[in-house]
């Protein structure tokens, strides 16, 4: 392998930084760190990436609420791929108005849990309460990112971690990633569980926890980029 890289995002309640990142690392490679000279430069396609996020309802009153389905669109961002795969670095982000909210089809395709169709109100109030400055605070943050700070790889398995900065407050979290690099393409692909807590925030919630946002967000993602 040429080369390992990765790149997840995740929306409703995950990150939120600054409108001009970068991010600051805490760890010496980052989205800062400069490229070295053999390294090979992917432009992300926004396009031909999907990042999908499955956010469920919870409390007592679960049942009045839906699972929510959200999509990033207006990816973009650049990795530095290096055959001394420690050096890889990059990062991407895409702006919080951005996010998609319960696309029919992706609903459909989702299975059971996500059989019921939200209201044209619904999903409104949904995309209110994620840019809400309890939230994201779209208004002041407007842009989602994420820096690569370290790859490991054991055997066949990479792991991916990441620093996210959520108003401006830096934490890491580790994604476990399937990385194909075919000649000017490269893509990095897998599914993780997050948590919102973890990351600084305090998942949605009314009637005093009646009806919450559960705390776990499953991702799914497939990121392509191309040597420009």
């Amino acid at each position: 392998m040429r080369g390992i890289i990765t790149i997840v995002i995740a929306g409703l309640g995950i990150v939120a930084c600054s409108a001009a990142p970068p991010i600051e690392p805490r760890q010496s490679t980052g989205a800062a760190a400069p490229a070295t000279a053999q390294a090979e430069r992917y432009v992300v396609n926004g396009d031909a990436s999907d990042i999908e996020l499955k956010i469920y309802r919870g409390g007592r009153l679960a049942a009045l609420g839906h699972n929510h389905i959200i999509s990033v669109a207006d990816l973009s961002g650049e990795f530095y791929v290096s055959s001394d795969w420690q050096q890889t670095a990059g990062m991407v982000s895409f702006p919080v108005a951005a996010l998609r909210i319960d696309e029919p089809a992706r609903r459909d395709a989702a299975g059971p849990e996500f059989a019921s169709e939200p209201s044209a109100k619904d999903i409104a109030g949904t995309q209110r309460n994620m840019l809400s400055e309890r939230l994201l605070n779209g208004e002041r943050f407007p842009t989602i990112g994420l820096a690569i700070a370290r790859i490991t790889r054991s055997d066949d398995a990479v792991v991916a971690t990441l620093l996210v900065t959520i108003r401006e407050q830096t934490s890491s979290i580790e994604v476990p990633v399937k990385v194909t690099i075919d000649a000017n393409r490269l893509t990095a692909s897998g599914t993780t569980t997050l948590s919102q807590r973890e990351l600084g925030l305090t998942p949605f919630s009314v009637m005093l926890g009646a009806l919450e946002v559960q705390d776990a967000i499953d991702v799914r993602f497939s990121v392509r980029a191309e040597r420009p």
